[in-house]
């Protein structure tokens, strides 16, 4: 793509490169089947500049893998203003300073993270018991078809303001063409996700937001005494 000439920049690419020499070429590495935890996997890390939070990580299947496009339909979904996990910890309760949702799409495997900063007076224990409820809330219960769309409205957004400078724009094309085969314009590409139907979202946060099988890091500024909270001081 683009206003050069083909050949011309081959010669030119030759000319000045061909005396390097050529590197071993590994093997790629192919995307297998998802990776899952086998129970809830724990940490806790100390930061004395950070501030207490907590996040929840679930493996999740690959980019451009089934279930990759449902789940971020699902993460654009929590974290719209009107979602009910926002309404109960950060409308109906200032319960978390934030709370964000995300689908980490890769090559091998992604990942799923719910991320969340309680305020003074709420424990993370607390928070994250809302938090799985929401979960299994929309895993037994699908979403409506307006949550799915403004989810999807959400997404549109964000490839519009991305894409809107040229460079983001070939990165775009070049991602697309790197893990679907094709150079698929922005804008074509969307309609991936507005295909899928509320029925698809739900299923994806059953199969793969199991609450007995993820990562849970704690971070926390500084050891606890026993007996106190971890967050109330």
């Amino acid at each position: 793509m683009g206003d050069f000439d083909s050949a011309e920049a081959k010669t030119q690419v030759e000319y000045w490169f061909s005396d390097i020499p050529k590197r071993h070429v590994c093997n790629k590495i192919h995307s297998t089947a998802s990776p899952e935890f086998s129970s809830i996997v724990k940490k806790t890390i100390y930061d004395p500049d950070d501030k207490p939070h907590r996040t929840l990580y679930w493996h999740t299947p690959a980019i451009a893998q089934e279930g990759d496009d449902a789940l971020h339909i699902l993460s654009n979904l929590f974290n719209l203003n009107s979602a009910r996990i926002q309404q109960r910890v950060t409308r109906n309760k200032r319960m978390v300073s934030e709370i964000v949702v995300c689908q980490d799409s890769k090559e091998l495997g992604s990942v799923f993270a719910i991320e969340f900063y309680p305020l003074p007076g709420y424990s993370m224990d607390e928070i994250q018991k809302i938090v799985d409820e929401e979960i299994e809330r929309i895993a037994v219960e699908p979403p409506s078809q307006q949550e799915v769309d403004m989810a999807v409205a959400a997404l549109e957004f964000q490839s519009v303001v991305h894409s809107g400078r040229l460079e983001n724009y070939a990165e775009e094309l070049n991602h697309s063409y790197l893990f679907r085969g094709k150079a698929i314009e922005p804008a074509a590409a969307l309609e991936r996700y507005r295909r899928l139907t509320p029925e698809d979202i739900s299923a994806c946060a059953k199969r793969y937001l199991c609450p007995g099988k993820r990562l849970e890091i704690t971070v926390l500024p500084e050891p606890v005494p026993a007996g106190h909270n971890a967050v109330r001081h």
